[in-house]
């Protein structure tokens, strides 16, 4: 006869295992898509991970070393910068927090353009290391969103001209509001915890009203929304006090929660290979969760977890299979299988200094780099194993996460905002006649301003085409089979790699220019043509008279 305990567990491993059989549904970090792929429009990037695309981004900076500007700030702040075209948006406030608001600079000066602020609706006090301005704005290209803690959301537009302001009531949050907008769709949603009543709400992005309101219970909490899609299903995950919430975004109703042991949350999670990934913050736990769930799921969808190690106020940083997480605690980096949770590595980034780490990690061009409230950036390889390739120093403390665009690192101190990268007078030039090493054909390339022109001859016969390095697109005429063919450049610097695009009927390339160290001319290529990419090996080009 079968006992109830026995019953119980016999239930509990048939309800368990057909779980674990069942493969992870397909699930993503919503990413921003259209126009604002190409720039850095919120908190983290695109891809909502802190992850680049692209190549060209210098690995070492200093004061002085491939800075291409630098601007002086009216007020501290570490909020993160966006850009989107020609401009770079801060959240500002004002030394006694009675102003707050959002401030735009020129992408390509740095210089200050207007700063508007939030009608005056309410303050409180704040850590000194959070400050009055550590929230991240977000935005479409036609508003500019920024949640202001008891100043409420505002939205301006490009030319710094209020659109609409909602307020979020009196707040007494413990130290001060630090989370930022999610722009989803057609709504800005916004979560808070504190002491007179938590929420989480949307609102109307063109117009500020209020779609919905989620009242919680919970008392403290920093973090920041993030959207995820998880088979047909969107849903709105936060990571908050002793537990991780699923929230429906058209009604702001709870879907799934995951609970652990922890009050105090900051870091926002990474989204991969099926998983939710969280920090459960100081000291831990790290949690995978499966999302898609309904109700409490905390005994039947936590694929994995470590019990301590995780990041306090640093974001994890998902790159490829491995899981970045930084324990700022102890100055200790740990790589983890993001599938499975085993421990690839641990490596220090330099000393021991408690609550040494604010910004939250980046990944580009196969490395990661982690930035110290010392201005420290520690710049790791990523992979399997731990290797510290070197470390940057400015005299500035960094407590923002940089963004990312076009080869140009843009980074916000306390005290100013700074351009690095490759600067106009470095980049390098391609005129000269090239051949490849084992041929006869030459390219002869000439630089007039911003206008290229590349010769190429095979057999006595040339032809010519036009690149414009300013960004303009050239329409170049091809001969092919005795027909010209229209083809469209269109060029763009990303760091020192000249990156065109050309169009022609249904195909595409995208080529990619350098001068190597060795000074060699390297042009790589991915052809598309119905969509369907291919890449053939790159060619190297010799100069002409010049030693290998």
């Amino acid at each position: 006869m079968c006992t109830k305990p026995a019953l119980a567990v016999a239930l509990a491993a048939f309800l368990l295992a057909p779980l674990a059989a069942v493969p992870p549904a397909d699930v993503v970090m919503i990413p921003v898509e259209g126009e604002g792929a190409k720039y850095w429009p919120r908190w983290r990037g695109p891809s909502g991970q802190g992850v680049a695309t692209g190549s060209g981004y210098v690995d070492k900076w200093s004061d002085t070393e491939n800075v291409k500007w630098k601007t002086k700030l009216d007020t501290t702040g570490n909020g993160s910068p966006i850009v989107w075209a020609n401009r770079i948006f801060l959240a500002t406030g004002s030394a006694d927090g009675e102003r707050r608001g959002i401030a735009a600079f020129d992408r390509g000066t740095g210089n200050k353009l207007w700063e508007t602020y939030a009608p005056d609706t309410g303050n409180q006090a704040t850590n000194l290391k959070n400050g009055y301005a550590s929230s991240t704005p977000t935005t479409d290209g036609r508003l500019v969103y920024a949640y202001l803690g008891p100043k409420g959301v505002i939205a301006v537009d490009f030319a710094g001209k209020l659109a609409w302001h909602a307020p979020v009531g009196p707040m007494n949050a413990p130290h001060g509001p630090g989370g930022s907008p999610l722009l989803y769709k057609d709504r800005i949603i916004v979560f808070q915890d504190h002491v007179k009543g938590g929420f989480i709400a949307a609102f109307d992005a063109k117009t500020g009203a209020r779609r919905w309101w989620t009242n919680r219970a919970e008392t403290t909490g920093w973090g920041t929304p993030i959207a995820i899609r998880a088979g047909a299903r969107d849903e709105i995950i936060i990571s908050s006090f002793r537990a991780i919430y699923a929230y429906d975004p058209d009604n702001g109703e709870v879907l799934w929660k995951v609970t652990h042991p922890n009050p105090e949350v900051i870091p926002t999670p990474v989204v991969g290979h099926g998983l939710v990934l969280v920090s459960g913050g100081r000291p831990g736990p790290i949690l995978a969760v499966r999302p898609g769930g309904s109700g409490d799921v905390t005994s039947t969808h936590v694929a994995w977890q470590a019990p301590k190690g995780a990041p306090f106020v640093p974001s994890p940083l998902l790159y490829g299979d491995e899981l970045y997480m930084l324990n700022d605690q102890a100055s200790i980096l740990t790589a983890y299988d993001a599938k499975s949770g085993t421990v690839l590595w641990q490596g220090r980034l330099g000393e021991v200094v408690q609550s040494g780490f604010s910004a939250s990690p980046v990944a580009v061009d196969g490395k990661l780099f982690f930035t110290n409230d010392e201005g420290e950036t520690f710049v790791v390889k990523a992979g399997k194993t731990f290797e510290l390739l070197h470390v940057n120093k400015v005299s500035d403390p960094m407590l923002a996460s940089p963004a990312m665009v076009d080869g140009t690192w843009y980074f916000r101190t306390p005290f100013h905002l700074m351009a690095v990268g490759v600067s106009a007078q470095d980049k390098p030039n391609f005129a000269g006649t090239w051949r490849a090493p084992s041929g006869s054909d030459r390219w002869t390339i000439t630089v007039e301003g911003s206008k290229m022109t590349v010769t190429y001859t095979v057999a006595g016969n040339s032809a010519s085409t036009v690149y414009l390095l300013d960004g303009t697109p050239s329409k170049n005429n091809l001969g092919k089979g005795g027909v010209e063919i229209e083809q469209t450049y269109t060029s763009k610097w990303e760091g020192n790699v000249l990156v065109t695009t050309i169009v022609s009927g249904n195909s595409s390339r995208t080529e990619r220019r350098s001068i190597e160290t060795d000074g060699t001319m390297k042009v790589g290529s991915t052809i598309t043509v119905d969509g369907k990419p291919l890449t053939p090996p790159p060619l190297v080009l010799t100069k002409i008279g010049e030693r290998k």
